[in-house]
């Protein structure tokens, strides 16, 4: 059993984590910290109190404060304060400062980032050469006007803006700013619509973005890459703004709006209004059961309904109109009937309009969690849960060690000696039942003993043939701890870019992409980044490359060996540094055990070859002839591109080898990597020596395996085959959130991100053991019987895509797809809920996984790929909004031992016309999960997490114990709602 996690605060310091944050950003801003751009994926989200009708969450929050001075643990209570009193611990609000326009005013409404200073290369007032000067740009910006902003004002974030609190102009008709794109620079009045929550700049239906859809907001230098790529003079620093945002499409995800406010005055209420927007949108958006403060959320949404009202109507009213409006805003997708009910009630006099505490009780009773009453009931009695109970129900059901569950139970309990289910449903929805485990992590072994989180065309936020090609690529993929990014090097017409050969991918300039690396590299973990090196340009330009390596880089890039020089350093050795892997040609010469400098230094070619990723355009394929030519997208010639030995020189422990034969000796030195396409190996695996020779050269050696030229959608292979091969990068396309990637994040998502995975015991044994066909068979067997039970309960604020009506049906389910399992036996249970449903819940499971026979046979690895078993749900009929379904499902299956086990959870949703509509994604891997009941975020198609969507489960997994997994089922089906 696992310990609970205490939520990180200070012991006795009393902060809140949203003020904790906040004051953090402060001492980083005036201290001059580097890179510190607002981003929304940083937010803290904090999670409140769950409370059912009545009123007990609210009036028990000053008993929780006396508690705490009694001497109850502080660092247990985080989550027993109301969200009103974390947030109201940071003083006055940012309206009156907003509104005013005069120079002492405007010098208090400071950006999160402005002030930062960094390293800069343009940082000159006079243009460069191609810059765009003053008289490009015209006279409706000011450069004169530019005063350095002071860091930023902890005043600016104390309350969420709403429509009487942001600057009318800003609303209508909107701030007349510069766009920039790489076409034109044009006037564009950019307005802020918070009916529909989105940032308009035109009258077109495309010009808009969703604000909280944004990702992050760049200013100053943090901005100064973009600024530099459309040849924007440097008197502009502080008045750029840059906008990252996620679309709708699924293949190009990630989009950039640039910005050049007309003089200062407009930049700090447009910047402030904006950052305030959505770090508010984040808070306040939570899911309504866990919202940061139910009277804060209340107060903020009745605001902004209370100034709709049409001139006819009394103020302070909000009538049923006004609810729908706030219906769809906050993804409460249940029929009009339902709605109007719980209107009606709240409304006691029957006057056709709620006033506001009328409004604070309809809140509260869309709050109203009916399953967590029936979970309450089996563990407590008569509508209480003592101490006793509540560890009791900790050990057996969370299987968490309850050592310190006494102090938890006091925080919940807000000083009194039993829960209430108030109480019981807050601890639910806490941190403390948080759906992962703690992985230890061990970065000390050698780096061929890992999984490496790794990218192709990193640099694309598209498909590889259309795609737009942006550092915005490499800074998502480092923030999500990726340690190896691809770097396809063509020549340019100013020097070496960054492209997607022979496509429309577009390009971007080398030094922009280094300058990118060295600043976002070591964000999110600190283990090595290796750079792979494609390189297609001149050797002008390779040593260009090799000059800006240094350069930019300097003591992050690896220059020298370490002490150990016949086998790979560890993660740990190469904290903090970059590592170069680029091609060697087979006439280079190589030593076996002993580090030997030389080589590396010795001139080499690189051949293309089809193992190559750049490839002439393909046809259309609605082309009738598409298919008969497809052998015209394989380049007819062979031309050698020389390597120079000054870039060569650079890999010290990825020297990237084209392959010939697992049996030469160059495929036998330590610092040797093979390339390879995934069709490639796949072929390899169908012969029993190949499969045998990889296998073997994978426990002591690296190899990075990339999707086939033939992938002309820039979709991924499963990982999954690859891995239990022992391939320690397999290089996915980040730009594209399919299955493929979705289980290469699982992987990878755990505690730090740190991008390194300990590879199984299995696949890492001494290399003197393994030398026959039947060693590696043994480790790839199926024949390790296992059980997994997952119990569907209920979702939370399922969203609509947006080619769903507003008005139309919403009839939820869920399917399950378990990976890498051979399924031997399988069971549905359906429990009793008060939803209306169709149809019955149902398996499928692959049917050459039900064989009996445990025989090793390499198709079984290859198949890998697809799933061995999917579970569905019933339909849950006309309710988004909280579905209850109560169903549950087991497997009994067969794992091997490197038991690379995966869930994949698909929320979709059943139209009218009986179609499929995928609605979110949830991806884990089995063992990652912790038992009992726990709580899975959703995530959108581009694998952004949805700040109010979640399922609740029940989840109980194991080895060699059938007998506990029937009984299992049993004991909780006995739970379901009557």
């Amino acid at each position: 059993m696992e310990r609970i996690p205490t939520p990180r605060v200070k012991p006795g310091s009393g902060a809140t984590p949203v003020k904790e944050q906040l004051t953090e950003r402060l001492s980083l801003l005036r201290n001059k910290a580097p890179s510190l751009s607002w981003d929304s994926s940083a937010t803290l989200s904090t999670s409140g109190s769950y409370d059912s009708t009545n009123e007990s969450s609210t009036s028990n929050s000053s008993e929780s404060e006396e508690g705490r001075r009694k001497g109850v643990q502080s660092k247990v209570c985080l989550n027993c304060v109301s969200g009103e009193a974390r947030i109201s611990s940071i003083t006055s609000a940012i309206a009156s400062s907003l509104i005013r326009t005069n120079s002492k005013t405007s010098t208090i409404l400071a950006s999160i980032v402005n002030g930062v200073t960094g390293i800069s290369r343009s940082d000159s007032d006079e243009p460069k050469k191609g810059e765009v000067d003053d008289a490009q740009l015209g006279d409706s910006v000011s450069p004169s006007t530019l005063i350095r902003s002071p860091s930023f004002s902890e005043d600016s974030f104390s309350t969420p803006l709403d429509k009487k609190s942001i600057p009318t102009e800003l609303l209508n008709p909107g701030f007349q700013m510069l766009r920039v794109t790489h076409r034109k620079k044009i006037k564009r009045f950019f307005r802020l619509d918070l009916d529909e929550n989105r940032l308009y700049w035109n009258s077109k239906a495309s010009s808009f973005l969703e604000v909280e859809k944004i990702k992050s907001i760049r200013v100053g230098d943090d901005a100064r890459n973009y600024r530099e790529e459309f040849k924007v003079s440097a008197k502009y620093r502080d008045l750029w703004i840059t906008v990252i945002y996620h679309n709708y499409s699924k293949s190009n995800n990630i989009k950039a709006l640039h910005i050049i406010a007309t003089n200062k005055t407009d930049y700090d209420q447009f910047l402030s209004t904006l950052s305030n927007l959505v770090y508010f949108r984040r808070q306040l958006q939570a899911p309504l059961y866990s919202a940061t403060g139910s009277n804060l959320f209340t107060k903020f949404h009745w605001n902004n309904n209370i100034s709709n009202r049409r001139a006819s109507e009394e103020p302070d009213r909000l009538y049923f109109a006004g609810v729908l409006k706030l219906a769809t805003k906050l993804h409460i997708n249940v029929e009009r009937e339902t709605l109007l009910g719980t209107f009606e009630d709240s409304d006691g006099e029957g006057k056709g309009y709620l006033n506001f505490e009328e409004f604070k009780h309809f809140v509260k009773t869309l709050r109203q969690r009916r399953e967590f009453s029936s979970i309450f009931n089996n563990f407590g009695s008569n509508g209480k849960m003592s101490r006793e109970e509540f560890g009791h129900f900790l050990s057996t059901e969370q299987h968490e060690e309850p050592d310190n569950y006494g102090d938890i139970f006091a925080c919940f309990a807000n000083g009194k000696e039993f829960m209430n289910l108030d109480d019981f449903g807050s601890f639910l929805v806490s941190p403390y039942t948080v759906a992962f485990k703690t992985i230890k992590e061990d970065p000390t072994r050698p780096l061929n003993e890992y999984y490496i989180s790794s990218s192709h065309n990193t640099y694309l936020l598209g498909r590889q043939f259309n795609g737009i090609s942006s550092i915005e690529g490499y800074i998502r993929a480092l923030q999500r701890g990726c340690r190896c990014i691809e770097i396809d090097i063509w020549d340019g017409e100013n020097g070496p870019v960054v492209t997607h050969g022979r496509t429309f991918s577009g390009s971007v300039d080398f030094r922009l992409v280094i300058e990118t690396i060295r600043k976002y590299s070591f964000i999110t973990s600190p283990f090595p980044v290796i750079l792979s090196l494609e390189t297609r340009c001149s050797k002008e330009n390779q040593l260009i490359c090799v000059s800006i390596l240094k350069e930019v880089l300097q003591d992050l890039l690896l220059s020298y060996p370490t002490e150990e020089d016949d086998i790979l350093p560890s993660p740990l050795d190469l904290k903090h540094r970059i590592l170069v892997k680029v091609k060697k040609s087979k006439t280079v010469a190589l030593t076996r055990g002993k580090f030997d400098s030389s080589s590396l230094s010795s001139s080499s070619t690189t051949s293309l070859s089809l193992s190559d990723d750049s490839v002439p355009l393909p046809m259309s394929p609605s082309s009738s002839s598409y298919s008969s030519r497809i052998t015209k997208i394989i380049p007819k010639s062979r031309k050698s591109v020389p390597v120079v030995s000054e870039l060569t020189s650079m890999a010290m422990y990825t020297l990237g080898l084209k392959f010939r034969n697992f049996s030469l000796p160059e495929s036998k030195t330590f610092n040797h990597c093979f390339s390879f396409s995934d069709k490639t190996v796949t072929k390899m695996l169908k012969e029993t020596t190949k499969f045998n020779a990889i296998m073997k050269h994978n426990r002591n050696f690296l190899m990075r395996i990339y999707p086939s030229l033939y992938r002309f959608m820039s979709d991924n292979f499963n990982p999954l085959a690859f891995w239990s091969l022992g391939c320690q990068m397999a290089a996915t396309n980040w730009q594209v959130y399919d299955a493929g990637q979705q289980i290469n994040e699982a992987l990878f998502g755990i505690d730090s991100c740190s991008g390194y995975v300990l590879k199984p015991k299995a696949l890492r044994m001494n290399r003197k053991r393994f030398r026959k066909m039947e060693d590696f068979e043994s480790v790839l067997k199926f024949d390790r019987l296992n059980f997994l039970e997952i119990g569907i309960i209920s979702a939370q604020q399922l969203p609509k895509t947006k080619d769903m009506k507003t008005n139309g049906a919403f009839d939820p389910y869920i399917e399950v797809e378990l990976y890498s399992g051979k399924v031997i036996d399988s069971e549905v249970r359906k429990g009793i809920t008060n939803c209306i449903s169709t149809g019955s819940p149902q398996i499928k499971v692959k049917t050459d996984s039900m064989s009996s026979d445990r025989e090793f046979d390499p198709q079984q690895i290859i198949d890998l790929g697809t799933p061995s078993a999917v579970f569905r749900t019933s339909v849950v009929s006309k309710n988004g909004f909280n579905p209850l379904w109560n169903e549950s499902f087991r497997f009994t299956y067969y794992a091997n031992q490197i038991d690379l086990v995966f869930l994949r959870f698909l929320v979709k949703c059943q139209t009218p016309d009986h179609s499929d509509v995928l609605l979110g994604i949830h991806c884990c891997k089995l063992d990652y999960l912790k038992e009992g009941y726990r709580h899975l975020p959703v995530y959108d198609l581009q694998g952004e997490e949805f700040i109010y969507s979640s399922m609740f489960l029940h989840i109980g997994y194991g080895g060699d114990k059938m007998e506990e997994g029937r009984l299992l089922t049993q004991r909780h089906d006995s739970r379901v709602l009557s």
